[in-house]
């Protein structure tokens, strides 16, 4: 059951990643005066998707570390912050780029995108 867990695990920490960089370039290709009708159609599924699948990456990881002997290693509970690091980040995105701040939801998509790197590093070294 582990092992099939730690494979789903890392399947959808790669689904998180390429949807989490989708919405950072569609972030950088946002027109400037954001439409009335807020974010595109594709905009939303992607933010949503990335949302939605970094989430179920955290809960995921969370039930493992329970599961198995990792409760005590740091690495672990500095990942999940890291999670929670990455939704802050992403609803403000969302928010400044609706609002029409596209240079602040920039920085907080490239946030984003940091906090997921650093996990997968924490993740594949385990450094404490």
């Amino acid at each position: 059951m582990y092992t099939a867990m730690l494979g789903a695990h890392g399947g959808f920490a790669f689904l998180a990643m390429i949807l989490t960089l989708g919405w950072a370039a569609l972030v950088l290709v946002a027109p400037k005066p954001v439409p009335a009708t807020g974010p595109s159609p594709l905009q939303r599924g992607v933010y949503g998707g990335a949302m939605g699948m970094t989430g179920l990456v955290g809960l995921l990881g969370l039930v493992m570390v329970m599961m198995g002997n990792w409760a005590g290693a740091g690495f672990a509970w500095v990942g999940l912050m890291l999670v929670v690091l990455h939704a802050v980040a992403g609803a403000r995105s969302r928010r400044a780029l609706a609002s029409g701040a596209k240079s602040r939801a920039t920085v907080l998509a490239a946030l984003q995108v940091l906090t997921l790197l650093l996990s997968w590093w924490l993740m594949v070294a385990k450094p404490f």
